[in-house]
C-alpha cells in the first residue's frame, strides 16, 4: 500500500465518520519555499506564457491518476532570472536568452570575460566636426545641447539643415513662439566616417563599457522576459511564484479545478428506474469514485478535500481516470457514497485500521504481611579519621601526598551510598512481597 493511501486512511479515520476528509499529495518536483516566499524551478524546456508556467503531471492524486499545477511568477522573477544569467555566461546561447540580452543591449566581451554595452556617449562620424563659439563635437545635436545649456532662459529645440548651412535651434522658455537660431562652423574629422568617436580616440569597432550585476539586472528588468528564459536558466534556478494553482484551469489567470478520479468498475444503479426517462441521476449504472476538490490552506497550498461519491453512467465500461470538472460544484448525478466507513474492511494494513490487544479484566489478589527491618551498624571504627598523608621523596626532599581532598569527597558520598542502599533494599523486600 502506497503512502498516499496511508494518508487517505488516517484522514477518513480522523473525520470520524464524514463525508469528506483532507489529504495532502507530496509537493511536485521543483516546488519549495515558505508561504509568501514560494519558489520554483523549471526543468530544461520549461516556458512561460503570460508570466504563467504550466507542469503536466504534477500531483498525484491516487493510484496512476495525476493532474498539473500552474504557477504564476512573481514580480521579482525577471531580476532573479538575470542574476542567474549573469553568474553563468554560458546560457547567453539559448534563443529566448539571446534575444532578451540584445534588446537590452548587453553584450559578453570575450577579450575581457566580462559582460558589458555599448558606449553610448561615442558618436559614430560622419567625416566632419560642428562648431558653435568654441563648442566642437562629433555631432550637431551634442554640440547645440552643450551651446544652449550655457544660455539663460532658453532650452533646447532641434537641429536642421536650411541650403548649405545647419543651424542649432532653440526657443525660450517664457515665450515658446520666441524661436532662435544659431550656425555652425563645420570642419574635417580626424575619424573616418563609420567609425567611433570616443575621448580616447577613433576606433573601428563599436566601443564597450563594462556591466556590474546590479546594472545587468536594471536592464534587464524592464523588457519582457521571452517565454522559453526559464527552460534555459543553469539547473535548478528556483524562480519567485505567488500562490501555485493545482489542476489549473486553462483561462488566464487560471483557476483551481476538482478532480473526480473512478475507483473500481461501474456497478448496477439500484435507483435506476427502466420506466423513467434517462438523466443525470437516472441511469443504470453508477461509477464510484473520489472527488478531490482543492481546498488550499496558507502552508498548505496543494491540500484537497477528498469526498468518495457515486456517479450514475450509462455504461458498465470503466471512465478514464482522472477527469477534471469544469463546474466547481459537485455534478447534480452524483450522491455521497458509503465506502469511508468499510475502508478498514479493505485496506486492514493501514496503520490506523489496526486493532490492538485488549488487557485482561481479572482482578489482582492482594495480600498483607509484616516486615521489620533491623539497621546494621556498618563496618569499620566509628571513630575513623583520615589517614596521614603519604611521604614521597624526589631527589632528596620529602614530598606529603595528604588524603584529605579524597576523604572530603568521601565524606560527601556517605549519605548517598547509604540512601541507595536503603532503596535497594526496599526493592528486594517489595520483590519478595510480590512473590509470596
Amino acid at each position: 500500500m502506497d503512502h498516499f493511501s496511508k494518508l487517505v486512511g488516517l484522514a477518513l479515520l480522523s473525520a470520524a465518520g464524514s463525508a469528506s476528509a483532507y489529504v495532502y499529495p507530496a509537493p511536485p518536483p521543483g516546488f519549495s519555499g515558505a508561504p509568501g516566499n514560494w519558489t520554483f524551478a523549471p526543468p530544461s524546456g520549461q516556458q512561460q506564457i503570460g508570466g504563467i508556467m504550466r507542469q503536466s503531471q504534477a500531483l498525484r492524486l491516487g493510484g496512476n491518476a495525476t493532474v498539473g499545477a500552474a504557477y504564476r511568477l512573481g514580480p521579482n522573477a525577471a531580476r532573479v532570472a538575470a542574476a542567474a544569467i549573469f553568474m553563468n555566461p554560458y546560457v547567453r546561447v539559448g534563443v529566448g536568452i539571446a534575444s532578451w540580452l540584445g534588446v537590452a543591449g548587453i553584450v559578453w566581451d570575450a577579450l575581457n570575460n566580462q559582460w558589458a554595452q555599448q558606449d553610448k556617449s561615442a558618436v559614430l562620424s560622419d567625416g566632419k566636426t560642428y562648431s558653435i563659439q568654441g563648442i566642437t563635437g562629433p555631432s550637431m545635436e551634442g554640440v547645440c545641447k552643450t551651446y544652449v545649456q550655457n544660455l539663460t532662459d532658453w532650452q533646447y529645440s532641434h537641429v536642421g539643415t536650411e541650403g548649405q548651412y545647419s543651424y542649432c535651434y532653440y526657443i525660450n522658455k517664457y515665450n515658446p513662439s520666441n524661436v532662435a537660431q544659431t550656425s555652425f562652423s563645420i570642419g574635417t574629422s580626424q575619424c573616418p566616417v563609420g567609425w567611433y568617436v570616443t575621448p580616447a580616440g577613433c576606433v573601428q569597432n563599436p566601443p564597450l563599457i563594462t556591466v556590474t550585476k546590479p546594472e545587468f539586472e536594471d536592464l534587464l528588468e524592464p523588457t519582457p522576459m521571452p517565454q522559453t528564459v526559464p527552460g534555459e536558466l543553469p539547473q535548478p534556478t528556483p524562480l519567485p511564484i505567488v500562490e501555485p494553482v493545482p489542476n489549473p484551469s486553462p483561462a488566464d489567470p487560471p483557476s483551481p479545478q476538482p478532480t473526480f478520479v473512478p475507483t473500481g468498475d461501474p456497478v448496477p444503479n439500484p435507483t435506476y428506474d427502466p420506466n423513467a426517462a434517462p438523466s443525470r441521476t437516472n441511469q443504470p449504472y453508477i461509477q464510484p469514485g473520489t472527488r478531490y476538490d482543492p481546498s488550499p490552506a496558507p502552508s498548505e497550498p496543494w491540500r484537497y478535500d477528498v469526498k468518495p461519491v457515486n456517479r450514475p453512467v450509462s455504461s458498465p465500461t470503466p471512465m478514464p481516470e482522472p477527469i477534471t470538472e469544469t463546474d466547481p460544484n459537485a455534478p447534480a448525478g452524483d450522491t455521497p457514497s458509503q465506502q469511508p466507513t468499510d475502508f478498514c474492511e479493505k485496506n486492514p494494513d493501514v496503520l490506523a485500521c489496526i486493532k490492538t490487544d485488549e488487557p485482561d479484566t481479572e482482578e489482582i489478589p492482594e495480600s498483607q504481611k509484616q516486615i521489620s527491618i533491623t539497621p546494621d551498624s556498618g563496618w569499620g571504627a566509628s571513630d575513623a579519621a583520615c589517614p596521614a598523608p603519604k611521604m614521597l621523596t624526589v631527589q632528596g626532599r620529602s614530598i606529603p601526598i595528604p588524603f584529605d581532598l579524597f576523604c572530603t569527597y568521601m565524606q560527601g558520598m556517605r549519605p548517598i551510598i547509604l540512601a541507595m542502599a536503603w532503596l535497594s533494599a526496599a526493592f528486594i523486600l517489595l520483590g519478595a512481597r510480590e512473590s509470596n
